[in-house]
Parts: C-alpha cells; structure tokens; sequence
C-alpha cells in the first residue's frame, strides 16, 4: 500500500506541475478582461456624452431657425452648425433612420450627401459604416418594392462616385469584395438609370473586365426587359459603351425598339452610323464630314470627357485600319489560312508562345462552292509562332478582326481557320480515365425536386472545391480556370463538375432565384461548359432516359 500511496503522491506533484502555466494564463486572461470591461464603460460613457453633445445641438439648431426673422435669416452664416458636427449629426440621424426603417429619411440624407460630399470628406470611420450600412440594409435586404429603394441604390451609386477623390483605396475594395452583389441590385431595380449609374462606377474605377461582363450579360440577357424602356439618351449610353467592348453589334441584334434613333440627325448617333457605312461600304472617309461629326459629338451631355475621350479614340482607330487594296511590294502577302482566336484569347497565345506581330496582305476569297482569290487584299496585323518549322508554322488573328473584314466585303471572305488548343491532361487525368466516363451533371431543375445520391455532392467534396481556391466572388474567369485546371487532377473531373452543377440548380431552386443569382449562376455554368469542352471523355456514350 505504501509503495501505491507513493506512485499517487508522485502523480499529485506532476499534475501540479502541469498546472502552474494554465493557472498562470488564467490570471493574465483575467486581467485583461477587466481591462476590456473598463475600456467598455469608457466607450460607453463617452458615447452618452457624444449622444448628449449631438443634442444640444439639435437645440440649438431649432432655436435659431426659429428665432430669426425673415430678413434676418438672408445672413446666417453666424449661426450654422460647423461641417464636421453637421457629418456626425447627419451619420446619427442617417443610422437612426436605419434602425426605424424609415426609408424615406433615408433617401433624403444620402441625397444630402450627394450634395454636399465634402460633409464626409474626412470622416473615413464614418464612410465605412455609412457604406456598410446601405449595403446590408437595401441590397442585403428585402426592400426592393419600396417606393424609394431604387433612388437609394441609385444615389449610393453616386455618393460612391463623388467619393472616389478621398477614398479611392477604401471604395476600390469594397467594388472588389461586392461586385456581384451590386450588379444582382442594380439589375433586380431594371431601371435603365440605376444600370447606367453602376456601369459608370466601375468605368471611374477602372473595373474593366467587370465592366465587360456586366455590359455582356444586360445585352444578352437583361435587354429583352430594357429595350421597350430606355430613352433616347439611355440608349445612346449603351450603344457607344458596348462599343468601347466591341458588344454593338450583339446589343443591335437584340434590339427593336430602340433601333428607330439611329436615324435621327443627332451627332451621337450620326458619327456610330457614318462611321459603319465607311466601313461597310469600304469607301473613302469624307474627312471634312468625320470632322463635323466628331465636334458635334464633344458637345454631347452623356458621357463626360474621359469617357467621350475613349469613343472617339476608338472611332479614329476602325476608320483608320483595314484598308482593302491591291498588294504593294514592300507589304508581305501571306497566303495560308489563319488561325482565328478571340482577342483574350489571342493576347494569352502572345505571352505563351512568344508571337511576333506582323503586318502582312491576306487574299480575299469568293464565298461560294469553291473558295477562289478574287483579286482583293486586305491588310491586316497577325502574330505568327517563329519557333515552329516552316511548315507547321502559326499565323494568328483576332476573331472581332476577321469579323469585321467579312462583313464589310461580303461576300467575300478571308482565309481562316477556328484554332484547336490541344490540351494534354495530366498523367492522373489519364491514369483515371474510366472515371471521366460517367453521365455530364445537368443544371436544369428536374420536376422530382429530390435529388439523387449520384447527383448531389457529398459536403467533403464541396468543401474540397472551395480549399482549391474556387468561388465566383472576387475571382476573373481566368483565375478560376487556371484553379479549376489543378482542381480536376486533385479531385477528380466528375466530382468538381457535379459540385459546380450543384451548386447552380441549388441556386436555381431559390425563390426568385434565376434572377437574384443570375451573375453567379452565368458564371458557374461557363466554367462548367468549359471543364466539358477540355476533359470530357468525346466518344463516351451519352444514356437514354
């Protein structure tokens, strides 16, 4: 027994050993929760004598409006509030206008803000909460069928805007982190004004590859529900903006309403139309009238100069490129059919292969049963592979490029080819081919709203996804690929395609769903169609059911 007591004894001792340093950081957390418990009663205390300050001032204010007299008040200047307790007034009021839901007071103070942005100029703890707090309460927030949500989101837009001179960092994150979001609410309003304001933003922030993807998808999607409702003015806006992104002739073909302006005498839509007879045409630019038309578009009360600027950059550059002529000896001709790649595309291929720009002759050629060189050139600029052999050499081209020669020399065309990228898969990829062949995820919400085992991921494989790197927030359709590329050899192509098509017909399946979510679920599904197209099994035998 005595050697048992012993062993205890000697246990007790060792347990007290191990715990000296617990019971030493026990007493520091201590101490430094009495420390925050005193530095709340602070904050507390300083916050009722702020709330007592803004009072005071209240009063004040109230008794000078009402003791002045008419002819007395055409000078006040000696009793108005200073700016800066004007800001902290109108930030309490605008919280307070929050927390009751008052709408209306909502409105009126940020249209107070737009007014007078210098108010918030300084106040960078209280822009963040002003930003956040619209955020959560109107986008975040089932209001979008009060009278004033549409004018609040519409002047949030614009107070971002006036803000960017002292707060570009700070505003430029917070674009970044909420784009999909903003767009979802700029769109879910459909009000012409409030899309234009958003697509204004992003221009005055440099978002340019966001920009291009919101303009894509209002033309080919949202428009059907824009068309019948823009003004003159509204519509002018989108056409030269889905000009800057080489969109117009997609937003042309989805539009009926709104074609009958681009006949009006109007320098706006006077220098769009004389500039696609030119080209269309192929004929002698009257330069006397490009110039009259160019001055009549820099009085235009849309766009302001930067944007007005970009246009007619652009315009100078489609009347001043592809010339058809006759070969002259000092230009070279280039006879082999070119590989045609979209200009992303195109400009990733430079980088990677080391393209060398050149400046060649292409034939034209008879659009008919048999392709014959009609006689006709056209001068174009083409990137060509110098590494390769002579014969397996590369010459590339824009697709926009070879769209626009075609179109203008209908119905003559050039000799062109659709480049194949001949993606090698990675030896797992390979290894594992018996797993690609398995049926393609749908995205579509089957009428039996149970879904099957085989089609719902389990959440580890989600979860296995979203460690890649993978989501739709924050991320450009080229990052998301490059992640999706290590993803399918990390975990398989059946289980990141079956999660991605999930994901989307979980989206689909909320109430207003293919609205709301309608940016993540185009995005999700491009990805999906791309991982299809790159490392689906082609010969696999699709199942009837």
């Amino acid at each position: 027994m005595s050697s048992i007591g012993h062993i205890i004894s000697y246990l007790e001792n060792e347990l007290q050993q191990l715990l000296v340093p617990y019971k030493e950081q026990i007493e520091k957390l201590e101490i430094e929760n009495q420390k925050l418990i005193s530095e709340i009663k602070l904050l507390n205390e300083e916050k009722g004598v702020l709330f007592e300050e803004l009072n005071v001032l209240r009063k004040k204010d109230l008794e000078a409006s009402a003791s002045l007299k008419p002819a007395e008040q055409k000078d006040d200047s000696h009793t108005e509030i200073p700016e800066e307790d004007q800001s902290l007034l109108l930030l309490s009021q605008f919280n307070d206008s929050i927390e009751e839901n008052d709408m209306e007071k909502v409105y009126h103070i940020l249209e107070l803000f737009c007014q007078k942005p210098n108010l918030l100029n300084e106040a960078n703890l209280g822009i963040k909460g002003l930003i956040y707090n619209i955020l959560h309460y109107v986008i975040m927030a089932d209001n979008t069928e009060n009278e004033f949500s549409d004018k609040i989101v519409a002047n949030f837009f614009r107070l971002l805007s006036l803000l960017r001179k002292h707060h570009t960092a700070y505003i430029t994150l917070f674009l970044k982190e909420n784009y999909p979001d903003l767009l979802d609410c700029a769109l879910y309003i459909n009000e012409p004004k409030t899309i234009i304001r958003f697509l204004k933003l992003l221009h005055e922030y440099q978002f340019e590859s966001e920009l291009s993807e919101a303009l894509a998808h209002i033309i080919k999607v949202e428009w059907g529900f824009l068309d019948s409702n823009v003004s003159k003015a509204e519509f002018c806006f989108f056409l030269w903006y889905s000009f800057l992104f080489d969109l117009d002739q997609d937003l042309l073909d989805r539009t009926e309403e709104s074609r009958k302006w681009l006949g009006e005498k109007n320098s706006v839509f006077q220098l769009y139309t004389f500039m696609y007879d030119c080209l269309n045409a192929n004929k002698v630019v009257n330069k006397q009238k490009q110039h009259d038309l160019i001055l009549g578009f820099n009085q235009n009360k849309i766009f302001d100069s930067k944007e007005t600027q970009q246009i007619l950059d652009k315009v100078h550059e489609k009347l001043d490129i592809l010339i058809v002529t006759t070969p002259a000896a000092v230009i070279p001709t280039y006879t082999k059919a070119l590989q045609m790649v979209d200009s992303m595309k195109l400009n990733q291929l430079i980088k990677e292969l080391k393209l060398q720009k050149k400046n060649v002759l292409v034939p034209l050629y008879s659009n008919g049963p048999v392709s014959l060189p009609s006689g006709g050139y056209a001068s174009v600029t083409i990137y060509e592979d110098k590494k390769k052999k002579k014969k397996k050499k590369k010459a590339f081209i824009a697709k926009e490029i070879v769209d626009e020669i075609n179109q203008r020399n209908s119905p003559e065309r050039i000799k062109t080819e659709k480049y194949v990228e001949h993606v090698q898969p990675s030896p797992s990829i390979l290894k594992n081919q018996k797993e690609i062949t398995f049926q393609w995820p749908s995205t579509e919400l089957k009428e039996n709203t149970e879904t099957s085992s085989q089609d719902k991921p389990a959440l580890n494989e989600y979860s296995e996804l979203k460690k890649q790197g993978y989501q739709i927030t924050g991320l450009t359709r080229a990052k998301r690929w490059a992640i999706l590329q290590k993803a399918v050899p990390a975990l398989g192509l059946k289980k990141v395609a079956y999660t991605i098509a999930y994901n989307v017909r979980l989206r689909k399946g909320h109430k207003n769903g293919l609205t709301k979510f309608s940016y993540s679920i185009g995005e999700w599904e491009h990805d999906l169609e791309r991982l299809k197209n790159t490392y689906y099994k082609k010969d696999f035998t699709w199942p009837s059911f």
